[in-house]
């Protein structure tokens, strides 16, 4: 599953700044033509399985969500996310006789990843982590780091990721500015008086990261029903620590420590008692619903159909797996547990080995390719005219190739695009479904 990950970034380096047209022939998005023929009854089968650890901290990776909260779901039990980041220490100031005031950790909120209870109030805590981790090329998701057992900095709050605010920028002389949402955790003055008191380690940024290796933040509501999302990229937020001070009688000044692009999350999820447990690892059962959910969470295995009767005397046109969203209790409603807004599909061959199937990788242009593959939640409309959420997905390529190798029960692995930077999840009907079985539809012409 590791592939999968580092597969979609080095597409992301290598195709973003690509420009070319798209062109999407007949053989990709042809529906019933004249002359072609529709087939979307055969066997299918699939299972609920844990996914495979992942990385979340990968060295010289500027990612963007972080995650820091935990969530008892009613279908899928208990998830947590902690966040792990340490500051920049290059181009420290001269603090010789100043005296410090105050010290604030801020980050850039994501205004899109919150997830679960809009409305719910966060209690916010901020540990010193005791260990390295920043020199690590990668840390797996489950990984811990010893803290202190007393934390720096705490903060109750209801999130507020849209407003931004007014601050008077001292590095501007007082000037206000406009700054996007964010939140600022005060934290122990002890900590600014021990940054300015420890000369050997301000001797240099390496003696200084030995002393303060970084920081843990976790975070928590009453309820268990809400995760914070912060917005770590160098790109497009980020986040610093702030010491505020004065030289003798001067005017307060500021030194901005930003953070190393490496951050880490360590996340935890218990399927124990839940809903879905007992869907986990079980075919049969599969047959109804399965499940898919992001961080380490849940992948869906299928059990593909022999394609060879498309070998010889059929072309395949298009091939899509269609999956229908089910909706299975008021408090798991699609408006506080919003769906997955991606999937991926991946091949797994005899040997085991996991590798993203070529209708996903078959264009030179990351967009491309998702506009085409699709694996996006959609309305569509039901057998009776009602509204139902979908996601369908484009495996034309994949299909034709296991129709010329004569493969049968190849198993197709769905999986959550990005997994490591949300926790959402989606329950989906499965094949036996009396009303909304998952199918996979065939468009094709007789020769």
């Amino acid at each position: 599953m590791k592939y999968i990950i580092g597969c979609f970034i080095l597409l992301s380096i290598l195709f973003t700044a690509c420009d070319d047209s798209i062109l999407i022939g007949n053989e990709v998005v042809d529906g019933e033509q004249i002359g072609t023929a529709v087939v979307d009854d055969l066997p299918l089968k699939v299972v609920t399985k844990i996914g495979e650890p992942i990385n979340t901290l990968r060295a010289g990776v500027d990612s963007r969500t972080y995650m820091a909260g935990e969530i008892v779901d009613p279908i899928f039990g208990s998830y947590k996310s902690d966040i792990y980041l340490a500051p920049d220490y290059v181009g420290l100031p001269n603090y010789f006789g100043v005296t410090p005031d105050s010290i604030v950790l801020i980050i850039d909120y994501d205004s899109i990843g919150l997830y679960g209870n809009p409305a719910a109030e966060h209690d916010l805590r901020v540990f010193r982590v005791r260990e390295d981790f920043v020199q690590r090329d990668s840390i797996d998701s489950a990984e811990t780091f010893d803290v202190d057992m007393s934390p720096l900095g705490t903060k109750s709050f209801v999130p507020n990721t849209t407003d931004s605010i007014f601050i008077a920028d001292l590095d501007s002389l007082g000037e206000v500015i406009k700054i996007p949402a964010e939140l600022r955790i005060p934290l122990d003055i002890a900590l600014a008086e021990e940054l300015l008191v420890d000369s050997m380690a301000a001797l240099s940024d390496t003696l200084l990261r030995q002393s303060f290796k970084g920081f843990k933040i976790e975070a928590s509501t009453a309820a268990n029903d809400a995760m914070l999302a912060f917005d770590m990229s160098s790109n497009t937020g980020g986040g610093s620590i702030v010491l505020y001070y004065t030289r003798g009688d001067s005017v307060q000044s500021t030194f901005r420590y930003p953070f190393e692009i490496e951050v880490f999350s360590h996340m935890e999820q218990d399927y124990s008692g839940a809903p879905v447990e007992e869907f986990i690892g079980d075919e049969s059962k599969g047959d109804s619903l399965f499940f898919l959910q992001a961080f380490r969470g849940l992948d869906a295995v299928f059990v593909m159909p022999d394609l060879s009767d498309y070998k010889d005397d059929r072309i395949i046109n298009k091939v899509e797996l269609i999956v229908t969203i089910a909706e299975l209790a008021e408090d798991h409603s699609s408006d506080v547990f919003p769906p997955l807004r991606q999937l991926l599909a991946s091949d797994i061959d005899e040997a085991g080995d996991v590798s993203l199937v070529q209708d996903l990788t078959k264009f030179t242009n990351l967009t491309q390719s998702l506009i085409v593959f699709d694996g996006r939640p959609a309305t569509a409309e039901g057998p009776s005219g009602e509204d139902i959420m979908q996601y369908r997905i484009n495996i034309t390529d994949y299909a034709r190739n296991l129709a010329d190798e004569d493969i049968v029960g190849d198993s197709l692995i769905l999986t959550p695009f990005f997994r490591q930077e949300t926790p959402r999840n989606s329950v989906l009907y499965g094949p036996g479904h009396s009303t909304y079985p998952a199918k996979l539809r065939i468009v094709y012409t007789e020769l």
